[in-house]
């Protein structure tokens, strides 16, 4: 039995079919019921026949707050990716996004050992490793993780639920940890990296021309279950395919989509009008803000990953990001995926 928590994620509805489609028995947690007919388009993106194996999975609605539920879910299970999170750089969810993300993995992970779970994969993210003022060397799981101002809250909280991860490793646990770069691929296209395609259609005339790494969610999967299979714990893997300027990947969106690409370049002093404006258009509707400060500040730096690590581990070439890109638009240009 393999248990993914975040299963209707971007991340866990790829890795849920992988292991479905492998004849692996899942189960699933979720929050809210609408969100598995996503992981039903994402299926359909495969083969519509795939839907088909969303009938074997065994779903459960989880809080990864209760602890009580998140024993009962482990209960009997072998292996857990635990891919449920919270995203976001909003000022208002700072609080929430530290409780889900630290406290959250310290109640999957004591309820692995409780259940004498075999392995365990646990999926943070290069935020982890803060944004350090130079930028001229790519960072790798060596790197120094550096809290300054330009930190984000996010990137703050996956780095304390890693150290709550190597506590339980310490403690007996076989885990893995994987860091991966901004996930490319097909999912809510109103949410998460995925929503950049929906921008790019409704009309976006800025660029910024930061540098950042980029991952096909496929590209992910794969590292997760060969590191599982491979019964590789103890070690934490930086899963990145490409580092690109923000430039470039919205101009291999725009060449997908059929349209043309930015113009604009968006420099300091035009990001930093563009967060403040949206900050008091979202007070006056009471609604999230698509840029925020630290979002801004992430367009417009310059950092590069390296993948040598995991690269030599499991001799894995990467799909290429324009590659994923135009795999990715081709299912948003699909009626069903947009609906």
């Amino acid at each position: 039995m393999i248990l993914i928590t975040g299963a209707t994620g971007l991340l866990g509805s790829h890795l849920l079919y992988e292991l479905t489609s492998k004849g692996n028995h899942v189960r699933a947690t979720y929050r809210n019921k609408k969100s598995i007919d996503k992981t039903r388009q994402i299926f359909s993106y495969y083969d519509p026949a795939a839907i088909d194996l969303l009938n074997d999975v065994e779903w459960v609605k989880c809080d990864i707050q209760d602890v009580c539920q998140l024993d009962l879910v482990s209960r009997g299970v072998d292996e857990i990716y635990h891919c449920a999170g919270m995203v976001s750089f909003s000022k208002k969810h700072h609080a929430q996004v530290l409780k889900t993300n630290v406290e959250g993995t310290a109640n999957i992970l004591q309820a692995a050992m409780l259940n004498d779970v075999s392995k365990f994969c646990h999926v943070s993210s290069i935020a982890s490793f803060g944004r350090p003022e130079k930028s001229n060397q790519a960072i790798d799981e060596s790197a120094l993780r550096e809290e300054n101002e330009r930190s984000s809250v996010y990137g703050i909280s996956k780095y304390l639920a890693e150290l709550e991860v190597w506590r339980a490793v310490e403690e007996g646990l076989n885990a893995v940890i994987i860091n991966p770069s901004t996930i490319i691929g097909s999912g809510n296209w109103n949410s998460g990296s995925s929503a950049l395609f929906s921008r790019v259609w409704d009309g976006l005339s800025y660029y910024t021309e930061g540098i950042n790494g980029f991952v096909d969610v496929r590209d992910v999967v794969k590292v997760m279950k060969s590191l599982m299979d491979k019964n590789v714990f103890r070690e934490q893997y930086i899963v990145v395919s490409e580092n690109l300027s923000f430039k470039e990947l919205i101009s291999f969106i725009a060449k997908g989509l059929d349209l043309n690409a930015p113009t604009i370049r968006a420099n300091r002093m035009i990001s930093e009008i563009a967060w403040r404006l949206e900050k008091i258009r979202c007070a006056i509707r009471n609604s999230d803000p698509v840029i925020t400060k630290e979002s801004a500040q992430i367009a417009l730096d310059t950092q590069y990953y390296s993948n040598r690590k995991i690269r030599e581990l499991l001799n894995l070439d990467f799909i290429p990001i324009q590659q994923s890109v135009s795999d990715t638009t081709k299912n948003f240009l699909h009626p069903i995926m947009r609906k």
